[in-house]
């Protein structure tokens, strides 16, 4: 057995090229109770169909996730946490004008497709 200090560390995922790593999503999703839902992944597809599967979070085991509403792009593990973070602090009020004005920005809600397809982002 190896000492601790000589133990194998496991590698960072990578892809593409060294030094490049996937960039994670903050992503909000309205629910069928009208709540809202924050998250964080590395593929919104991929998430939000274990969301409606429900083998996403718990949370959806008492709700359905009707669209997602909102969905920033571009941050680093940790950036993307604290964002998350930040997002649940919001008060509705100040989510729901987050959502607004992301709607307003992109000129379109970023809607669920229709229960045959799992696709968030269509």
């Amino acid at each position: 057995m190896l000492p601790q200090h000589q133990k194998k560390r496991p590698r960072r995922l990578q892809l593409k090229g060294r030094g490049q790593e996937r960039a994670w999503h903050v992503y909000i999703i309205r629910c069928s109770d009208q709540s809202l839902y924050t998250g964080i992944t590395t593929d919104i597809e991929r998430r939000y169909r274990q969301h409606l599967e429900g083998t996403g979070a718990r949370y959806f085991w008492g709700r359905k996730p009707r669209r997602m509403v909102y969905v920033e792009t571009g941050h680093t593990r940790s950036s993307a946490a604290k964002r998350e973070y930040e997002i649940k602090s919001l008060t509705r009020v100040q989510k729901d004008n987050l959502i607004r004005s992301f709607e307003h920005e992109t000129g379109h809600a970023v809607q669920g497709r229709r229960k045959e397809s799992k696709s968030p982002l269509k």
